[in-house]
């Protein structure tokens, strides 16, 4: 327990660089009393509302909860929405100074509607899909100007339109970087030569292009996917079964999952990328790393909506959750 509460002070003051897609999630709680007579849909009655910072930005939210120094770069549009997210992390303490507001874009709100502990539909107001060159070149000097103040850089990539080629042939450039990426499904193509992707189960498979059911499915698709995409590591992500790190091309480690109730997956990836990556910027290394994100992620899905982790929260799991014994694959 000392070596991690060691390792939980020695995240504190580290900056870590964040690019990608930041967005509000915002959730209407009520309850169900009765079904609509216009249609056989269920009225929530709306009791109270709550807006947090998602996507990137909930990445950095899980930085800054850990005592880093989250260097967000992010582009949101011009309207009350994005008046609202400057708002919220300006309360959160993270610096806006990077963030593009797009005159001829929106900002990508998620709104969900709660009733009785349940999602019962998501409504999503996503950016145009318009390319606007102006808002591009702007992001990649943001991208340049912060790069350069931290060891690594996160890619928080939820397919709204801020990953591209410009952004991910930057950070290629810059090899020194130790560049982790949280990839989509549709730019799976262009990620190559990163220090450390982390897809969940679903995305490795259509990597591969094809199911992955069992231990060793996930080693193959691993291996495959670390020498296609050029990787220094890989981190498969699956949930209630755990995570699967492949440390190089010679050394795979299974980490089980310590949650112990799990309510809402929502940003359990950022909380694990997030981690990682302050526990790098910090020195650990990166199976250290991966056994901090892990705790962090087993405190988040234990509660409803975006979450993010302290270390307080990851002492505790570390306390009262499961001995975390991690399995060598390999």
């Amino acid at each position: 327990m000392k070596d991690l509460q060691d390792a939980i002070q020695g995240l504190a003051g580290h900056a870590v660089a964040i690019v990608g897609d930041v967005m509000l999630d915002r959730y209407l709680w009520g309850r169900v009393e009765r079904i609509s007579p216009e249609a056989p849909v269920p009225v929530a009655v709306v009791e109270s509302e709550t807006v947090k910072l998602g996507g990137a930005a909930n990445v950095a939210m899980n930085v800054k909860a850990l005592g880093g120094e989250p260097l967000l770069v992010g582009s949101i549009g011009d309207d009350q929405a994005g008046g609202q997210f400057r708002t919220l992390l300006q309360e959160a303490g993270i610096a806006d100074t990077h963030l593009i507001t797009s005159r001829h874009g929106r900002t990508t709100t998620k709104t969900r509607i709660m009733a009785g502990g349940q999602q019962i539909v998501r409504v999503d107001r996503e950016p145009a899909e318009v390319a606007d060159s102006s808002t591009d070149k702007k992001l990649a000097r943001s991208l340049s100007a912060v790069i350069d103040r931290a060891v690594v850089t996160i890619v928080s990539d939820y397919g709204k339109g801020v990953v591209d080629d410009m952004l991910l042939g930057l950070l290629s450039s810059k090899p020194e970087i130790m560049t982790l990426i949280d990839p989509k499904d549709r730019n799976m193509p262009h990620y190559r030569g990163a220090y450390l992707m982390t897809p969940n189960k679903k995305e490795a498979g259509e990597a591969v292009a094809r199911r992955l059911k069992h231990r060793e499915d996930i080693i193959k698709a691993g291996c495959e996917i670390l020498q296609s995409k050029k990787l220094r590591n890989l981190l498969i992500t699956q949930g209630a079964h755990g995570m699967t790190l492949f440390s190089g091309h010679d050394k795979i480690y299974h980490l089980p999952t310590l949650a112990q109730n799990v309510f809402d997956v929502t940003g359990a990836g950022d909380t694990v990328i997030s981690v990682i990556g302050l526990g790098l910027a910090s020195g650990l290394d990166l199976l250290k790393s991966c056994v901090l994100a892990n705790y962090a992620a087993g405190h988040v899905v234990g509660q409803i909506g975006t979450a993010w982790a302290t270390g307080s929260d990851i002492i505790r799991m570390a306390a009262q959750g499961p001995t975390m014994e991690i399995e060598h694959w390999q």
